[in-house]
């Protein structure tokens, strides 16, 4: 970092509540990139669904493409779900306590994925 950008910094940490701010708007961005992950993993396990279904006998098939469903719904909800950006004089703001609540569930969606391998695991040695 050169001495102006540095300079600039140094302004920026002096200006009261800035920090915090930019605090929140690390973790924003890493719960961002967290739900795209998990986008991503679901997607897999969608693409095994789809394989399962090829394969599967035709009484199943309507139980597998419901399943398909649902995952294909989670991961849009996953791709669109808003971040908890609030701006720095908005009246309603995301607190540190609001931000541990999304932390926590998006761990539990990265249990989900794990669950959801182990069914589709199940599934397949059927």
């Amino acid at each position: 970092m050169d001495d102006i950008q540095q300079t600039i910094v140094n302004i920026a940490q002096s200006i009261p509540g800035y920090a915090g701010y930019q605090a929140k708007e690390r973790r924003r961005e890493n719960d961002r990139l967290m739900r795209r992950q998990l986008a991503a993993k679901f997607e897999e396990q969608r693409a095994r669904i789809a394989r399962l279904t090829r394969q599967a006998p035709v009484d199943a098939m309507d139980d597998l493409e419901t399943l398909d469903q649902k995952a294909q719904r989670l991961i849009a909800r996953l791709n669109t779900a808003p971040t908890g950006y609030a701006g720095w004089f908005d009246a309603a703001q995301i607190g540190e306590s609001d931000l541990d609540q999304i932390t926590q569930c998006d761990a539990a969606l990265a249990d989900g994925v794990q669950q959801f391998q182990a069914a589709l695991d199940r599934i397949a040695a059927a």
